[in-house]
């Protein structure tokens, strides 16, 4: 783990992806994991709820790191083309979220 509670990810980086530092790159990735699962965008992301198996306000389902790496917010945020590291990176956020909550 990083400082201030990030993650590190220094593998198979891109020097045309590199708008922002490392840091400044998986805090922003963090941030927006957290936004696409919050309450604040659940209730009016239908299409969302629908790929977590729920129905409005009740999803409980699970969502393949393949299908949020296809986001285009995220697509900009990860460092590198391979799948498998931009995954482990997501995956690593996303308990570090869960962990925090």
């Amino acid at each position: 783990d990083g400082e201030n509670g990030t993650a590190e990810f220094s593998r198979g980086q891109s020097s045309t992806s590199l708008m922002y530092s490392d840091e400044e790159k998986v805090s922003k990735l963090m941030r927006q994991l957290k936004y696409y699962f919050s309450d604040k965008n659940l209730w009016k992301d239908e299409w969302l709820v629908k790929q977590l198996g729920g129905k409005e306000n009740e999803a409980t389902g699970w969502l393949p790191i393949r299908v949020l790496l296809t986001f285009d917010k995220i697509q900009r945020l990860t460092s590198t083309k391979k799948t498998a590291e931009n995954e482990e990176l997501v995956t690593n956020l996303l308990q570090k979220i869960d962990d925090l909550e």
